[in-house]
């Protein structure tokens, strides 16, 4: 009789092992699914921190930071943040058009401004930054599918 149960409690946890890996297998989609909405999140949190921080920089010096760090310093910003999406550096946005893959956003008189100390400078002022990440989204931001596409510029909406 021992030996009776002893194999019905085999099978029984085979079946339940069977059932526990076909439920894992199900949820492991809506698990990932959920990390990356939740990363969406925090990318749109942290660069709207730096845009705002670099709004509250230009209305505190009348001009734009060389380097993140001085948004620190200067205490418009608590901390750097990394890239949710690549867990690396932000790509930095540069207010002058020249020498740069994306274009300046900055009204006409403070892109004058800018420029006066842009080109020749050894280093250009920043007005945003940029994923580095070239995945496609679950959701569009900006009307954007790409987070390399999600641009967080000072004086911008959205």
């Amino acid at each position: 009789m021992k030996g009776k149960e002893a194999g019905y409690t085999l099978v029984s946890l085979i079946a339940a092992m069977a059932v526990s890996s076909i439920l894992m297998a199900t949820i492991a989609p809506t698990w990932r699914y959920l990390v990356i909405r939740d990363r969406e999140e925090e990318l749109i949190f942290r660069g709207e921190q730096y845009k705002e921080a670099i709004e509250r920089y230009n209305a505190k010096f009348n001009g734009l930071p060389l380097k993140l760090e001085d948004l620190v310093k200067e205490r418009c910003i608590r901390r750097l943040y990394k890239d949710p999406m690549t867990k690396d550096d932000f790509e930095l946005i540069y207010a002058t058009p020249a020498g740069n893959t994306r274009e300046s956003k900055l009204p006409a008189d403070d892109l004058r401004r800018v420029t006066m100390t842009g080109p020749g400078s050894s280093s250009l002022p920043i007005i945003g930054v940029v994923s580095r990440s070239q995945d496609q989204a679950i959701r569009k931001y900006q009307d954007k599918e790409l987070y390399r596409e999600w641009e967080f510029i000072a004086g911008t909406s959205q």
